[in-house]
């Protein structure tokens, strides 16, 4: 299986929460075309942009960061960090829908 990166990450929550794009975008302080963009995977994710998504979810910038790196590497991961990635996606899933209570 190949690393899914942080664009993958995000829309798995997105669909996942229903959150629309451009609430996501607004909450990372970004643009929608910008937003757009990572989405696709055509910008990659700076630093900034992990630290916000370190704010938003409650995973550590570097975990973002490393995401990114493996994703854009190539990475073939094996079954046992498939799992850990797993767990991950379900702690940001749960520290999001935390942040969307908050908010509500």
């Amino acid at each position: 299986m190949r690393v899914q990166g942080p664009a993958g990450v995000l829309q798995a929550l997105i669909d996942d929460l229903g959150i629309p794009p451009e609430i996501v975008a607004l909450a990372l302080d970004m643009t929608v075309s910008g937003f757009e963009s990572l989405l696709r995977g055509s910008c990659k994710l700076t630093v900034e942009l992990a630290r916000h998504l370190e704010y938003a979810t409650g995973t550590s910038a570097a975990t973002w960061l490393m995401l990114e790196a493996h994703y854009r590497e190539g990475v073939t991961i094996s079954p046992c960090l498939r799992t850990s990635l797993h767990r991950l996606l379900i702690r940001m899933l749960t520290s999001w829908s935390r942040l969307l209570n908050r908010s509500a």
